[in-house]
Parts: structure tokens; C-alpha cells; sequence
């Protein structure tokens, strides 16, 4: 049997967005906890609190981006598509719902570009559909 290694630093990103969509006030000693790695370790990778949401969201809005792209909605037939899209939205849900909890973000306009690619490619696909 093959034991896929997840580096601590890819740990602690999904344990923060897991974390903090359920909590957007958790503190670092619980995403740390979940993660299943010490303060120190995470403070390694993520000086701070606002670096380690930084990077759970471009990561997680460059995971969709790259589902998105491998699941060719274009060349589907409009129903095909939106159950696809569907389909690879719903996972993403719980990786992104952080998003919609957390203000340390919005200005980020590292985060806005890659918020305006995804959502221009979901609304061409909408368009295409109707």
C-alpha cells in the first residue's frame, strides 16, 4: 500500500480553511491542533495569521480555477456543463466558504484578479447555458 506523504505546511492550509469555515474566529492554536502540528511549526511557514489566510484562499481559488479548467466545460453540451460545474463547485465549498467570513481579504487584489478569472469563467459557462 502506498502512503501519500501531505507536507505539514499543505496540513495546516487545509486545516485552516476548514477550521475557520466553521469558525472565522478560531485562533491559530486550533488550526495548528487540527493540523496536527505544534505552534512553532506552523509559525514556520505562516508568520502570521493573516499570510496563512492569505494563502488558504489563492490556493484554494487556484484549486478551483485548475478543476474548472481540467473539466473543459466549454466543450460540453450546456446541460453536461452545469451538472460538471456543479459537481466540482460542491467540494469547493467547504475549501472557500472562509471567504465569505473573513475581512482581512478585501483589498487584496492578488485575491480579486484571481476571484474575477473564476467567476468569469462560471459566468461564461452561464451565459453559453441560457
Amino acid at each position: 500500500m502506498t502512503r501519500i506523504h501531505i507536507s505539514a505546511r499543505d496540513r495546516i492550509v487545509e486545516a485552516a480553511a476548514t477550521v475557520w469555515a466553521a469558525d472565522p474566529s478560531a485562533t491559530l492554536d486550533v488550526v495548528a491542533q487540527r493540523a496536527g502540528v505544534g505552534r512553532a511549526t506552523l509559525h514556520r511557514h505562516f508568520p502570521s495569521r493573516a499570510a496563512l489566510i492569505r494563502t488558504a484562499a489563492l490556493e484554494g481559488i487556484a484549486a478551483l480555477a485548475a478543476a474548472l479548467d481540467a473539466a473543459a466545460l466549454g466543450q460540453r453540451k450546456p446541460a453536461e456543463a452545469l451538472d460538471a460545474l456543479i459537481n466540482i463547485l460542491v467540494p469547493f465549498g467547504d475549501r472557500l466558504h472562509f471567504l465569505l467570513v473573513t475581512g482581512e481579504l478585501i483589498d487584496d487584489p492578488d485575491l480579486a484578479a484571481a476571484e474575477a478569472a473564476v467567476n468569469a469563467s462560471i459566468r461564461q459557462l452561464l451565459d453559453a447555458a441560457a
